[in-house]
C-alpha cells in the first residue's frame, strides 16, 4: 500500500462517515463536551470473501492535543496503522467500509504506539458501535448483532465507532479479533525514518510533513463536523432528560 493512497482512502472514510451522520443515516454519539474525546481512529478496509473471507485496512490514528475555540480539534500527526482479519465462511461479496471511531481513552493508541499487539474488539474497545436511525438500517449499513444503545450516558464505552459501507450489504466494522499495528513502512516513507518515537508522534512532539497537509485539513475538517452534530445531539438530549425529572419528581410528589 502506498502512503499517497492511505491519505486518500482516510480523508474518503471521514467524508463519507460526515455525509452519513449529516444526512441522518447514522447517529453521532451525544457529546456533553469536546474535552471527552481524547483522540480519534480513521479507518478504510476493504472486505471479501470466496470461500476464505478476508478484511484488512489501513487508516490513520491521532490524539487531540487541544480544541481550538472554532471547535476544531489540534490532532497531533498520525500514526499510520493497518488492519487485518481472516475468516472462514460462505460468505460471498466485496466492498470497501469507511469507519471513524471517537475515542474517549487514549491508553489502547499508546500500547499500540510502544508496539504491543492490539487486538479489535478485546484490547481496542468497540463497544461503543453506534445504532443507525431508526428505520434506516439498509441505508446505514450495519450488521444487526453489532448495534448497541446509542446513549451512552454512563460513559462506558471508550470507543464510539460509526461506519458505513459502500454497498447495500449489511456490514459493520467487522474487524473484530483483526490485528491492528502500525505500519513502520509507511511511517518512514511518510517521516523519512527518522521521526523519534511512536509515543512522540501521537504526544504532539514530531512536526506534521509537508506531504501530509493537504489530507490533515481535509480529516480535521470532517471531524469538527461530527463532532459538532454530537454536541447538538446532546443539546437536544438535556430538555428530554430534565423533562423526564421533572415528570418524575411530580409523580413522587403526588404520593
Amino acid at each position: 500500500m502506498k502512503l499517497e493512497k492511505v491519505l486518500e482512502d482516510s480523508v474518503k472514510s471521514v467524508g463519507a462517515v460526515q455525509d452519513a451522520v449529516k444526512s441522518g443515516r447514522v447517529n453521532a454519539p451525544p457529546v456533553a463536551l469536546v474535552d471527552e474525546l481524547k483522540g480519534f481512529l480513521v479507518l478504510h478496509s476493504v472486505k471479501g470473501a470466496a470461500l476464505v473471507g478476508f478484511e484488512r485496512g489501513y487508516g490513520l490514528a491521532f490524539s487531540v492535543l487541544e480544541w481550538l475555540p472554532d471547535g476544531a480539534p489540534k490532532l497531533s500527526s498520525p500514526l499510520i496503522v493497518k488492519v487485518s482479519k481472516l475468516a472462514v465462511g460462505m460468505a460471498i461479496g466485496y466492498n470497501e467500509v469507511f469507519s471513524v471511531a471517537l475515542l474517549r481513552d487514549l491508553s489502547p493508541l499508546e500500547a499500540l504506539a510502544e508496539g504491543a499487539e492490539t487486538i479489535m474488539g478485546k484490547d481496542f474497545d468497540l463497544t461503543g458501535i453506534s445504532k443507525p436511525a431508526e428505520g434506516n438500517m439498509a441505508s446505514s449499513n450495519f450488521h444487526k448483532t453489532s448495534m448497541t444503545a446509542y446513549v451512552d450516558d454512563a460513559k462506558a464505552a471508550k470507543a464510539h465507532v460509526l461506519s458505513v459501507s459502500d454497498s447495500m450489504m449489511l456490514c459493520d466494522l467487522s474487524l473484530y479479533g483483526g490485528s491492528m499495528s502500525v505500519d513502520r513502512d509507511l511511517m518512514n516513507d511518510a517521516y523519512g525514518g527518522v521521526y523519534g518515537s511512536n509515543r512522540d508522534v501521537l504526544r504532539g512532539r514530531v512536526e506534521l510533513p509537508t506531504g501530509l497537509g493537504p489530507a490533515m485539513g481535509g480529516i480535521t475538517s470532517g471531524i469538527r463536523s461530527i463532532v459538532r452534530v454530537g454536541l447538538e445531539a446532546h443539546e437536544k438530549l438535556n430538555p428530554k432528560l430534565e423533562k423526564a425529572k421533572e415528570v418524575a419528581k411530580d409523580l413522587l410528589s403526588e404520593k
